[in-house]
């Protein structure tokens, strides 16, 4: 019997926005993609993964305006994983640092 691993299961066509793209072109993205969440970049490598919750708790929350960068608000503390980690060890890595969505890289790009 063979362990599934999270590349059986990623979803595979990933939005991506720019450290220096507005939070409004970030939640455009998220409305024509119906996602709740974009993987942020800085020339090509993965920073972090900006959700709707950021927008709203971090963004909106705090008066900040649409045309605030992304990168004023994304958490860049890191929580990733290669594809042929076995799902079990990523739950469990998910759990160790509280988050609900990881970016699945190939070194440092998704």
């Amino acid at each position: 019997m063979s362990t599934r691993t999270v590349g059986d299961v990623m979803t595979r066509d990933v939005i991506t926005v720019d450290i220096t793209d507005t939070t409004e072109e970030a939640a455009r993205r998220m409305k024509d993609h119906a996602t709740g969440d974009v993987v942020v970049t800085d020339s090509g490598s993965v920073l972090g993964i900006l959700t709707d919750r950021d927008i709203a708790v971090r963004l909106v929350a705090e008066g900040l305006d649409g045309r605030t960068p992304v990168g004023e608000i994304v958490m860049q503390d890191l929580v990733s994983c290669p594809p042929d980690a076995a799902l079990a060890d990523v739950v469990r890595l998910m759990r160790e640092h509280d988050v609900r969505r990881l970016p699945v890289l190939e070194g440092d790009t998704a």
